[in-house]
């Protein structure tokens, strides 16, 4: 009982500080218009980074064939890229993917996120009948 609060929790306030993030970084971004953004890539970035370490380290809608598992695995392969371009320097364009997939990634990873808690509620539903 207490481990499913804990995720509902959890969940909920991931979706909320993944919108605000989101949000207050377009925001931010728009009004200063210069390299700002990348602060506000790491900021979102490093957070959805944190939430999927907790939800692999509890087992959270990571089963199998579930789209967090993929996601999982796509953002694994982009980090190892990532690291190897600095051993190999023709994967160095992983960057310039990253610059622009990040944004996508990050609305992409929110939607994850907000599927998750539609379920959780969905759930709650059926068990009061």
């Amino acid at each position: 009982m207490y481990e499913t609060y804990k995720m509902e929790t959890f969940k909920r306030t991931d979706l909320l500080i993944n919108i605000l993030l989101i949000t207050g970084s377009t925001i931010f971004s728009l009004v200063k218009l210069d390299y700002s953004f990348i602060y506000c890539y790491l900021i979102t970035g490093g957070w959805q980074v944190i939430s999927m370490l907790v939800h692999t380290s509890s087992g959270w809608f990571t089963r199998k064939k579930s789209r967090r598992y993929y996601y999982h695995w796509v953002v694994s392969v982009i980090i190892a890229m990532g690291l190897l371009s600095f051993v190999i320097q023709i994967v160095a364009f992983i960057y310039l993917i990253m610059l622009f997939a990040a944004p996508i990634m990050a609305i992409l990873y929110t939607h994850i996120c907000y599927e998750e808690v539609k379920e959780m509620k969905q759930r709650h539903l059926l068990a009061l009948k």
